[in-house]
């Protein structure tokens, strides 16, 4: 169990009221898994940062049928 997340997914759910399964839900939520070495968020070098721009670009891609469909309800 990821406690900071799980958190934070739990809360969301009962400010908005409803769970980010459902079809009417107003929020959506969209984790990028960060693996070594993008977790040293410490480490602000070029490559590092570009590293993690570029991993944030294909999470974004594998996710974009998600977010359209999310999007789509506004």
């Amino acid at each position: 169990m990821d406690a900071p997340t799980d958190i934070h997914q739990y809360v969301a759910e009962q400010i908005i009221g409803v769970s980010n399964n459902d079809e009417r839900s107003q929020y959506i939520r969209l984790q990028l898994p960060l693996k070594d070495p993008l977790l040293a968020m410490d480490d602000a070098r070029e490559t590092t940062l570009q590293a993690l721009l570029n991993k944030t670009d294909e999470y974004l891609a594998q996710e974009k049928e998600k977010l359209e469909k999310f999007l789509d309800k506004w």
